[in-house]
C-alpha cells in the first residue's frame, strides 16, 4: 500500500511539473523578442536585432509578427492581422500618418488606422528594398506594448474576492465556537467510557474545524 501511495505521489508530482513547464514555455514564447530588423541609421537602412531597437528609431515593415507598437510614416497600405489582441477576424488595412496633421500630437487611439501594435502579424507590405519600402516609427518597446501591457495584466492577476470568500471565515470561526462549547458540556454531563468517546469524536471535529480555518484565512 505504501508503495503505491509513492508512486501516485510522483506521477501526480511528475504531471503537475509538466503541465507548469509547459505553460511558462507557451507563456516564453508569448514574450520573446527574435530575429532582425532594418533600421535607418545615419541615413542608411541597416539590420539590427529586434531587443536594440528603441523608441524613434524608423523601421522598414516586413511580413511577421510585430514586436513593438509602431506608427506608419510611409507606405502602400500594410495589411495587418489584428486577431491575437483584438479578436478581429479580418485584416485590416493600415494607412500612413497624414502629413497633414505633423504639428499635432500622436495619439494611438486617435490614430488607430496608422498605428501597428506589438503582437500583431503584418500579412502584406511593400517589397521595395531600403527607405523606399514602408516606413513606421517605433512608438513603444518591450513591456510598454499593447502586447505588453496585456501580459503584465494576466501575470499581474489577483483572484477577485467574493462574498462567500470572507463570510467562510465567520461561519467556520462560529462553528470552532460552537464545538468548544459541545465539548464542555459533554465532559461536564457524561462519566466512562462514554465520555471519552464523545470527547474524541468531539476532538475529531474541532481539529477539522481548524484546518478548515487555517486554510481559508
Amino acid at each position: 500500500m505504501a508503495i503505491l501511495n509513492t508512486v501516485v505521489r510522483i506521477t501526480a508530482g511528475l504531471v503537475v511539473s509538466v503541465f507548469q513547464y509547459s505553460s511558462d514555455l507557451d507563456l516564453y514564447r508569448l514574450m520573446v523578442t527574435e530575429g532582425t530588423v532594418e533600421v535607418l541609421r545615419d541615413g542608411v537602412m541597416t539590420s539590427v536585432d529586434q531587443i536594440n531597437v528603441v523608441p524613434g528609431d524608423i523601421v522598414r515593415l516586413t511580413p511577421g509578427v510585430a514586436y513593438f507598437d509602431m506608427a506608419i510614416l510611409q507606405g502602400s497600405s500594410p495589411l495587418i492581422d489584428e486577431s491575437a489582441l483584438t479578436g478581429e477576424v479580418h485584416p485590416v488595412a493600415k494607412k500612413p500618418l497624414d502629413r497633414a496633421n505633423a504639428d499635432l500630437t500622436y495619439d494611438p487611439k486617435v490614430n488607430k488606422s496608422s498605428t501597428i501594435s506589438a503582437g500583431t502579424t503584418i500579412l502584406e507590405c511593400s517589397e521595395n528594398e531600403g527607405i523606399q519600402g514602408d516606413l513606421a516609427i517605433v512608438t513603444h518597446t518591450g513591456s510598454f506594448t499593447a502586447k505588453g501591457k496585456l501580459l503584465s495584466d494576466v501575470l499581474s492577476y489577483e483572484r477577485h474576492k467574493f462574498k462567500f470568500d470572507t463570510e467562510v471565515k465567520l461561519v467556520l470561526a462560529i462553528l470552532a465556537v460552537e464545538a468548544i462549547v459541545l465539548l464542555a458540556i459533554v465532559f461536564s454531563v457524561l462519566e466512562g467510557e462514554n465520555c471519552c468517546v464523545c470527547g474524541f469524536q468531539l476532538c475529531v471535529h474541532i481539529y477539522l474545524i481548524s484546518s478548515a480555518i487555517h486554510r481559508f484565512l
